[in-house]
């Protein structure tokens, strides 16, 4: 590793927990050696890299699926797919993210206005939007929904739409940012209903898995997730990682936390926070502080922390979940912290469980 950018490091991890800034020095000094550094069980079989090409630890430190018992911290990655289009640039960032980062399985919230923003006889652009998703998909990622309530995609639904409620606070005439607690339990049971067919139809299968657009749901949505069979929410968010007033997130979401853990909802649905946010509104310095704090929160139990981006803006935002990523996994090497990477079912169904 080379010397300026030790120095370019040092900054950051002079924080890191249970290392103080004169043990920094040190410590990457070691990770630099061609020696394997002494790890607990959990993380035995790590590779601890020696340039930064290779600065993510392979193997033991990070690695896919949940065992019962097992205890360390819990890394969920997710994507929201908006359904507004794709874009060349943001495509290539996405393939880049997977194939730099290949032990990362995804939670992919799709959408199915990819779809409904067609022509229903525009075959074609059906295949084309399916392959142009399916490029970013791997072994072992979930599929989700992901639902704003655009017009065209409640029209197809057989709902009204509606300009208003909006967390923009002003009439939208797309629906896009009209919260989809605006409409009544069963006009979500439709929308939900038709958006997975319309993803089954496409060859994605049937999600389990839900967040709603702008992190906005409320009981009418729970309601009707569980009627259609989901079993697992992720819409709930702190809403201090939100710049400014957005929405209804405070009176959704009043309890929430960045540490916020798995929970029941009434509905039976279990909880996964959003507790990192999407890189869209938080920095990789934001979501590495997210880490020492569940680190923190988590001590002797399982833990999880929730990070993600938009599809849509993959090639702005995804180069900051990248850089966190890497200082997260390097801490959790030097601190020695267990990590494993999850979908969001592995971890409602693993941690519920235990708790």
């Amino acid at each position: 590793m080379r010397a300026e950018t030790l120095r370019l490091l040092l900054p950051s991890l002079a924080g890191a927990i249970l290392i103080t800034p004169t043990e920094v020095l040190p410590a990457l000094q070691k990770l630099t050696t061609p020696r394997p550094l002494a790890l607990p069980p959990a993380l035995l079989g790590s590779v601890v890299p020696t340039d930064l090409d290779s600065l993510r630890p392979a193997g033991g430190v990070t690695g896919r699926g949940s065992r019962d018992g097992w205890r360390g911290v819990h890394v969920v990655v997710s994507v929201d797919w908006e359904g507004s289009g794709f874009d060349d640039e943001d495509l290539a960032a996405f393939r880049r993210f997977r194939d730099d980062f290949p032990d990362v399985p995804l939670t992919h919230f799709l959408n199915a206005a990819y779809f409904t923003r067609l022509a229903p006889e525009d075959v074609v652009g059906a295949v084309c939007a399916s392959d142009k998703i399916r490029s970013v998909l791997r072994d072992g990622d979930e599929i989700g929904l992901h639902v704003h309530s655009d017009n065209h995609l409640v029209y197809a639904a057989g709902v009204t739409p509606k300009k208003f409620p909006s967390w923009n606070y002003l009439p939208d005439m797309t629906g896009h940012s009209v919260p989809l607690s605006a409409f009544s339990e069963e006009e979500v049971r439709q929308i939900v209903a038709f958006s997975c067919r319309t993803l089954e139809q496409q060859g994605f299968g049937r999600p389990k898995s839900f967040r709603a657009g702008g992190w906005h749901a409320g009981t009418s949505v729970f309601n009707a997730l569980a009627a259609e069979g989901f079993t697992v929410d992720s819409s709930e968010v702190p809403y201090e990682s939100i710049p400014g007033t957005f929405g209804q997130l405070q009176e959704l979401w009043p309890d929430a936390t960045r540490v916020s853990q798995p929970y029941y909802l009434e509905s039976g649905l279990v909880e996964v926070p959003d507790n990192g946010c999407l890189a869209d509104y938080v920095t990789a310095d934001q979501m590495v502080d997210n880490f020492k704090e569940v680190v923190r929160a988590g001590i002797g139990k399982p833990a999880v922390l929730s990070l993600g981006f938009h599809q849509e803006t993959a090639a702005k935002f995804l180069p900051r979940l990248r850089s966190a990523l890497i200082e997260i996994e390097l801490r959790a090497a030097m601190q020695r912290i267990p990590i494993r990477y999850d979908v969001v079912k592995d971890v409602a169904l693993t941690l519920c469980k235990s708790r």
